[in-house]
């Protein structure tokens, strides 16, 4: 078929959250414009603790050959003031250069991941900017646990209320 599957058509939120997370990673966390020493300016993912949660990417399984075309055609162009999503010409070159046959909602989806690319290195670049994703997997309480602590305090409340009516 040459449409989206439904597959990926959950898995595009996620794979758009990937897409910017990588660009956050990419961008600088201080201002070094205003200086003429450039060697300090590193990126987020080399001045982030190596098994910090922030370097952690949301599970896209199947998707992964997206993000690749993308950052295999860019991911993200130039304007003169900052970054900008890829143009349709800039695609269409890059597929007329490569031999890449792709459906159509694949080519679509490629654009929008640029959009959303440099969107989110604009936002976060030489700025304390909060991480799209987080990871967070320590000392979580399964399912069972959060509803058995929320029935024990809806029980409470009962309780409580019965004593106060009568």
């Amino acid at each position: 078929s040459r449409r989206p599957s439904k597959f990926f058509t959950e898995l595009k939120p996620k794979v758009k959250l990937y897409v910017r997370h990588q660009a956050w990673l990419s961008s600088c966390p201080d201002d070094t414009t205003k200086s003429k020493d450039k060697r300090n300016r590193f990126t987020r993912y080399s001045s982030v603790n190596p098994d910090a949660n922030e370097l952690n990417l949301p599970d896209i399984d199947g998707a992964e050959y997206l993000v690749e075309l993308l950052h295999e055609a860019g991911p993200v162009g130039s304007n003169g003031y900052g970054v900008e999503g890829l143009k349709w010409s800039e695609i269409n070159s890059w597929l007329t250069l490569t031999g890449l046959f792709l459906c159509p909602w694949e080519i679509a989806l490629i654009k929008e991941l640029s959009e959303e690319f440099a969107s989110e290195f604009n936002n976060s670049n030489g700025k304390a900017a909060p991480a799209p994703y987080t990871a967070i997997t320590k000392n979580l309480p399964t399912t069972e646990e959060l509803n058995d602590k929320f029935s024990r305090i809806f029980n409470g409340m009962q309780v409580v209320e019965t004593r106060n009516k009568g």
